[in-house]
């Protein structure tokens, strides 16, 4: 198998391929480029988990594509519902084109996912379908959660949908070329993996505020209620001390920043950002049993390697 870096550069250059026939009078390299790859976390878990199934590398490279531009996509769809300057540490495309402009090449990019997962084949693509319906179902359930304090069966709910859905996408797909029934445990592991991914990414959030390219203290800001602020409120004397102050700060329609820095001191102070990590590193310490017996070993092995690694980045 070749190494990943040079994989995620095929991945780009597949990306880019998608759009290049539409012509610079539909789209232009330029806002293309917004649908280029950010952390590639989808291409790697798609070239792992198919190295650990032991399916041909080019389905793994036509599901990392799809997956990739569906994701970027949803972001600049999320973009616009949250009105973000920054992504990434650059300029949104709602901030840069226009709102407009924006939602149209994120549904552009959507039409185009959906086709070239046709290659693959049509039950494939119509899966894929059906998760990003599940994420926009997930997205609206979370902005009906939000300025609320929701607990972890909540959470879950949302999660499951908005991030896990397409690890579970690609899983599923990729045990699609396999002969052995490996349907349930791929898509219990790709469950657990966004499940990590996520919450290492609510600790993030409130670590290294305005460290990770994204805007600060983003969640709060956006009155989401992160795990790092559900485990906090799991605290009895963190929820004595500090509920009142939250829901206060929740309801009102204009987020003070300085509070919002305020609690997410208190989150830190109180261990609560590491607590969070741990959960993450449970969800991951489970996938390694779910995986155990496929058939390729070293690519089991860089499969748990990145599911671990994701609990322990800090951008």
């Amino acid at each position: 198998m070749e190494k990943a870096g040079e994989m995620i550069l095929q991945v780009k250059s597949e990306i880019g391929k998608s759009f290049s026939f539409l012509g610079e009078e539909i789209i232009s390299p330029k806002e293309a480029d917004y649908l280029s790859l950010g952390k590639a976390v989808r291409s790697r878990f798609s070239f792992y988990i198919g190295k650990a199934l032991d399916i041909p590398v080019e389905k793994s490279l036509t599901l990392a594509v799809c997956a990739e531009i569906v994701h970027n996509a949803s972001l600049l769809h999320d973009d616009c519902i949250d009105e973000a300057v920054l992504r990434r540490g650059r300029p949104t495309a709602n901030s840069a084109l226009g709102i407009n402009k924006a939602i149209l090449i994120g549904d552009l990019a959507m039409a185009a996912a959906f086709k070239k997962a046709e290659n693959l084949s049509c039950e494939i693509s119509s899966q894929l379908v059906a998760a990003v319906g599940k994420m926009a179902e997930s997205a609206l359930l979370e902005e009906n959660f939000k300025n609320k304090l929701i607990n972890r069966t909540d959470y879950y709910r949302v999660v499951s949908g908005k991030t896990s859905a397409l690890f579970r996408w690609m899983a599923v797909s990729s045990a699609f070329f396999v002969k052995e029934p490996f349907f349930e445990k791929t898509a219990a592991a790709a469950e657990n993996f966004g499940l990590a991914f996520q919450i290492t990414d609510d600790a993030i959030d409130i670590e290294n505020c305005g460290e990770s390219g994204k805007d600060c203290l983003k969640d709060l800001s956006e009155g989401k209620c992160s795990m790092p602020l559900i485990i906090a409120l799991e605290n009895e004397n963190f929820r004595r001390e500090n509920e009142t102050m939250i829901r206060d700060f929740f309801s009102s329609p204009v987020k003070d920043l300085a509070a919002a820095a305020d609690i997410a001191a208190k989150i830190r102070e109180g261990g609560f950002c590491a607590k969070a990590r741990k959960e993450a590193e449970k969800k991951v310490l489970d996938i390694k049993d779910l995986i155990c017996d496929f058939p390729n070993r070293e690519g089991i092995n860089e499969f748990y390697g990145l599911a671990m690694s994701i609990c322990s980045r800090s951008f």
